[in-house]
């Protein structure tokens, strides 16, 4: 597979600059990444969901809140979903970082049925339930 090609459900992040939290942050952005590529393998979806948590920073802070969809290339199917990380941490912070990645894959339903291209992301649903399962 193409390094560049679109699989189901991809995770990435944007760090705006060193913290300790954004540190716990990366680091269970990181496992979930690693967790995803793991289940993913090269399976695809209707749409192709890349997810890139925004984590702030001294940096760059995101300028805006939650979840939203980005840029669509029709090529691959391949949809990127932005999600800007609060800046304080939260109880658990590998449970928060799922709950995020359920409502990207959400979102993106959305985005999806509103264009008649999908209504539902199965396989990235179940990819994303496989990565949190015992995260």
């Amino acid at each position: 597979m193409d390094q560049d090609e679109a699989v189901a459900l991809s995770v990435g992040s944007i760090v705006g600059g060193e913290s300790p939290v954004g540190q716990i942050w990366y680091d269970a952005i990181r496992e979930l990444q690693r967790r995803v590529a793991s289940a993913c393998g090269d399976a695809r979806d209707a749409v192709n969901l890349n997810v890139v948590f925004h984590v702030p920073g001294p940096l760059l802070t995101p300028d805006y809140d939650g979840v939203r969809t980005g840029s669509f290339r029709s090529g691959d199917s391949h949809l990127m979903v932005q999600v800007a990380v609060p800046a304080g941490l939260p109880d658990d912070p590998p449970a928060a970082v799922g709950e995020m990645l359920f409502a990207s894959i959400a979102a993106a339903e959305a985005w999806a049925t509103k264009r008649k291209i999908a209504n539902r992301l199965d396989v990235a649903r179940a990819i994303a339930r496989s990565a949190t399962s015992d995260a």
